[in-house]
């Protein structure tokens, strides 16, 4: 093969792309390069191949000139190839870029005619593919160097456009030009101008390049890299194992950049890394945070990597190279925190081909001693802890040592800011967490006595200033609700540092005080926190976290009621024989004294021994084991201490305590839990006889199980005694109205059961009340007549009707009544014409009337009408008023005109509950106020269902009030507003009886039907007073 040869084939191949057949050939080889300037970086690889130090780009407005000093001069094979398309003589030697042999052909874009002057060479090419000698003037260069020319005479391209794209070219070469090459140190570029830029690449220690760059008219620019690269085998495309070199490169920065002498490199984030191959890859983007190279298998214009299986292999390469460069970072002493934020997160989104790289820097953290720790040095994230700041700051590796049980280091270090990069690195690492809740779980110890003793060991050992760190720790934890634990849970710990006769100890919080503001002499065994671990200079009480902590366990400053629990703390441990009776009795004034000026503190005397009895020789009592009698209440409770098993209060108080105090030690001792009367108490309906519980209902946490009893009754109504039954008497008539009855349902799904409570069952079925003649009787047999007038009548809870009170003597006086009725002239012309009628009596024929309307109305009730409730009006005058403030803070009803009228000021009363409590009856049937009858069906909440209707209109009640409203079933409702309330003249004359009436039935036609509106008596006294009102 010879030079002419060459020319030759490419004459015939030039001829042939001519043709029209081939005509678009040359077109295509030159636009295989989208960046018109690519052709820059072709030179440079063949300047690298060549293993050039230096190039230098001279561009005039006519022609650009490329020369370097490469080793390797042109032979005729490398003619051959820079004339060929696709026939590289670079193909087979790994160390080369080029691998297609039609990358030159980017010069086309500006040029016709290149020439090329190395060694014995001097040629130019036309036609893509021709070399020329004729013509060609050889250049006076170095025998060493090599020199192209590049006139600018494209038929389409004008030189001023080849200058202008050329010259943004050259400027655009950025420090990665020179990162991955391994020869050349120096590109030059001289411009039309006169302007001259370079970059130059500098070596230092191992892996430290140094690139300086000077760009026209701006002032030169350094920039430091630590370089990685290594060989690796890759399987070609073509089945063939090479050694291909990989490389990555990190930006150095210095870490005090005044410090210019003594400088040391910290390694920092680039804002987007480049892929590349030797040059950047323009297209390429791999969303790492630093530099990598490889020779991908690319597209012509190595501008982006192709996806094969020799690139990912190339990929893995350099993610084997960043593990390994992690290793010499940490030993340079730049594996800082700063420096997780190079490496990729989870949040950087990676491609999926470069996702490997991210996995194998993660594994490498977790298995190697690679993870920045709070001590300094480096362990696996596999073994380490990370937790709060505030937490890390406090606990030091050996504390969570204690808790974990593990061999420290076991704390990783804290990025400066959650959610940055360092941040996002170290979630990926997937360390185990250890802050709050896990703290809380260590101090959880009030089962754990082991623990405990840890705990307290460990403390014990710290410094005050340590202690007053951990203290605010804990307090501000409990401040923000970031400790999950109770404080009741470590108030088993003996933490709390106080001092004790000079000398530190720890104690329960519960056993230490904080000093009163102004201290005075106190006795040596009261423990008080020592100041060092609380007090802190600069910071005030309210941001003093110690001391809410302290606060939070019980630590409380030493006050009067200090005082006085250490007093009944004392009391716990002496016999009476250890007390002199005077300085007890000092004491017990000085208790009155502080409930009477802190009286919601009595839980402090609660279940505390300090009270002498009457009895009990031995101990002080407790005031639950206390009752109280003459001379201090006259209770008759002294006469049952084999019923309730109280002592009686000591007699000797009345003697000894300061007569003016006297009635506060009873109020005291009352709110302390002493005994002073019986009570009615809830209890369960198992001991119930009217309550069926059957075995296949189960009781869910749904049910509702509610019964009422007075403790030891059946003892107190078998005394046969009027003490007893004074204290019983007096029990009922206090207590709440629903001690009636029992209610009972095991779940949702099983039916209600009500019933009469344990405590009336019990007193209607023995003989208790004592008469005036000192004969007891059942409540039924009893009379108001009867009682005893220190036995007050008293009803308005309903407990009396209850329990048949005079039960016998209404039936009697009903009796009688109709006994006088049924001589009257009207009885009697009715049971004439019942008996006409076919019927035994009068009362037969009205029941039956009853029954046919009943009937009519398709709700037929076959049983008797159920009680009507009472709630008679105890202070007439009282509830007048109180109405009257009502209505006068009450709304006026309001009404908006949308699509239709809506009344706005409906929500501001809720007559519901006032409706229940007044038409409920004993029985605990809700009654209608028309037919008497009870609500047709109980809600699934075990509510009767019922209407709440208006009486009247707003034109005669203008203002909102509950009292206004009517309990109706469902079909009186209906007919109330059909034949009520869309007649004006029907509501006013409705008005004009309830004004006027004297009973507590106001008559009413609903159609056919004559009947009446029921209320109980406070129900309608509230109405008249808001009618009387709206006048």
């Amino acid at each position: 093969m010879s030079l002419e040869k060459l020319r030759e084939e490419g004459l015939a191949f030039a001829k042939c792309m001519k043709s029209d057949r081939f005509s678009g050939l040359a077109k295509l080889l030159t636009d295989l390069y989208p960046d018109n300037a690519h052709f820059i970086y072709e030179l440079l690889q063949n300047s690298e191949d060549a293993k050039a130090s230096d190039v230098l780009f001279s561009l005039t407005k006519d022609c650009l000139e490329f020369e370097h000093n490469g080793k390797r001069l042109f032979s005729l094979d490398d003619v051959a190839s820079i004339t060929s398309i696709g026939d590289s003589n670079k193909r087979d030697d790994p160390t080369n870029i080029g691998k297609f042999g039609i990358g030159f052909k980017a010069v086309f874009a500006y040029t016709t005619t290149p020439e090329i002057h190395s060694g014995e060479y001097h040629f130019r090419i036309h036609d893509l593919v021709v070399p020329e000698t004729d013509g060609v003037n050889q250049l006076s260069i170095k025998e060493t160097q090599t020199c192209f020319t590049f006139p600018f005479n494209h038929p389409v391209k004008t030189p001023s456009i080849a200058v202008e794209e050329i010259q943004r070219g050259l400027c655009s070469l950025s420090d990665n030009t020179l990162l991955f090459l391994n020869h050349i140190r120096r590109i030059e570029y001289l411009l039309p101008d006169g302007n001259l830029g370079y970059l130059k690449r500098v070596d230092h220690e191992p892996g430290h390049i140094e690139i300086i760059s000077e760009f026209p008219g701006l002032e030169e620019t350094r920039s430091h890299w630590l370089r990685y690269q290594k060989e690796v085998e890759v399987t070609d495309e073509d089945g063939t194992m090479k050694q291909c070199r990989v490389a990555i490169a990190y930006r150095l920065e210095p870490n005090d950049k005044k410090d210019k002498e003594n400088v040391e490199w910290k390694i920092v984030p680039l804002d987007e890394g480049q892929v590349s191959i030797y040059f950047p890859a323009e297209k390429e983007t791999s969303k790492l945070k630093f530099h990598i190279h490889a020779p991908f298998a690319s597209t012509v214009a190595r501008d982006s990597v192709r996806d094969c299986d020799a690139n990912r292999q190339l990929r893995d390469g350099i993610a084997e190279l960043v593990v390994e460069s992690l290793e010499d970072i940490r030993d340079r002493g730049m594996l800082a925190m700063s420096f997780l934020a190079v490496l990729p997160n989870e949040q950087d989104s990676l491609k999926e081909f470069y996702q490997p790289i991210r996995i194998a820097a993660v594994n490498a953290f977790r298995e190697k001693s690679l993870t920045p720790t709070r001590s300094g040095i480096y362990a696996p994230a596999s073994k380490l802890y990370r937790g709060p700041s505030k937490i890390c700051a406090v606990l030091a590796d050996d504390d969570l040592s204690l808790f974990t049980e593990q061999t420290p280091p076991l704390w990783a270090a804290n990025p400066p800011q959650q959610n940055q990069r360092e941040d996002l690195f170290l979630k990926s690492l997937r360390i185990k967490p250890w802050g709050w809740s896990e703290l809380s779980e260590a101090l959880d110890c009030y089962f754990d006595q082991d623990q405990r003793n840890r705990i307290e060991t460990w403390v014990s050992q710290k410094t005050d200033a340590w202690m007053t760190s951990f203290y605010a720790l804990l307090g501000e934890g409990f401040e923000k609700d970031e400790l999950s634990i109770f404080c009741h849970d470590i108030m088993k710990i003996k933490w709390i540092r106080v001092v004790c006769q000079n000398n530190d100890t720890h104690v329960l919080p519960t056993e230490a005080f904080l000093p009163p503001d102004e201290m005075t002499s106190f006795s040596d065994d009261i423990k008080f926190v020592k100041p060092s671990v609380y007090e802190k200079k600069g910071v005030d009480a309210k941001n003093n976290y110690a001391l809410v902590f302290l606060n939070k366990v019980g630590v409380r400053k030493f006050d009067s009621k200090a005082m006085i629990e250490l007093k009944l703390t004392r009391y716990g441990t002496l016999s009476l024989s250890q007390s002199r009776k005077n300085d007890h009795c000092r004491d017990m004034e000085e208790f009155i004294e502080f409930h009477k000026n802190n009286p919601k503190e009595v839980g402090i005397f609660k279940n505390k021994r300090f009270l002498r009895s009457e009895t009990k020789t031995d101990f002080f009592c407790t005031p639950e084991e206390i009752c109280l009698d003459w001379p201090f209440l006259n209770t008759g409770l002294a006469d049952f201490t084999y019923i309730h098993k109280k002592y009686p209060l000591w007699h000797g108080y009345n003697e000894k305590i300061k007569k003016s105090l006297l009635k506060d030690f009873v109020d005291f001792l009352r709110a302390a839990g002493a005994m002073h009367e019986l009570k009615t108490e809830k209890c369960l309906v198992y001991k119930n006889s009217q309550i069926k519980s059957y075995i296949g209902d189960r009781e869910l946490h749904t049910a509702t199980n509610e019964d009422w009893k007075i403790k030891h009754l059946s003892d107190y109504t078998s005394a046969k005694s009027a003490k007893a039954s004074f204290l019983i008497w007096d029990a009922l008539i206090r207590a709440p109205s629903e001690a009636h009855k029992a209610t009972y349902q095991p779940n949702r799904q099983a039916a209600w059961q009500f019933a009469e409570s344990q405590l009336v069952q019990h007193l209607k079925a023995v003989t208790w009340i004592p008469g005036k003649d000192g004969v007891f009787r059942k409540p039924q047999d009893m009379t108001q007549e009867l009682l005893p007038d220190e036995f007050p009548y008293d009803n308005r809870n309903g407990l009396l009707t209850a329990i048949d009170f005079g039960k016998k003597s209404e039936e009697r006086k009903e009796a009688e009544r109709r006994e006088q009725e049924r001589q009257t002239s009207e009885y009697k012309r009715k049971e004439e014409s019942a008996k006409d009628l076919g019927f035994d009596s009068a009362e037969s024929a009205t029941h039956a009337q009853e029954l046919l309307r009943a009937e009519k109305e398709g709700r037929l009730r076959l049983m008797p009408k159920p009680a009507f409730p009472e709630h008679p009006v105890a202070n007439p005058e009282r509830r007048q008023e109180k109405v009257s403030e009502q209505l006068s803070d009450a709304q006026g009803k309001n009404y908006q005109h949308r699509s239709r009228s809506v009344r706005t000021t409906a929500n501001t009363i809720d007559a519901t509950v006032m409706l229940r409590s007044h038409y409920m009856n004993a029985d605990g049937q809700m009654i209608c106020q028309i037919c008497k009858f009870e609500m047709p069906f109980r809600k699934r909440d075990g509510q009767h269902y019922f209407e709440k209707k208006e009486v009247l209109s707003k034109k005669y009640l203008p203002k909102e009030h509950e009292a206004q409203y009517l309990a109706l079933c469902p079909l009186c409702a209906a007919k109330y507003d059909e034949f009520v309330k869309t007649d004006d003249e029907v509501m006013a004359e409705l008005r004009e009886e309830i004004v006027s009436a004297e009973d507590y039935e106001i008559p009413i036609s609903l159609g056919d039907e004559q009947t009446s509106i029921r209320f109980v008596e406070t129900h309608l006294h509230d109405l008249k007073v808001i009618m009387d009102e709206a006048e």
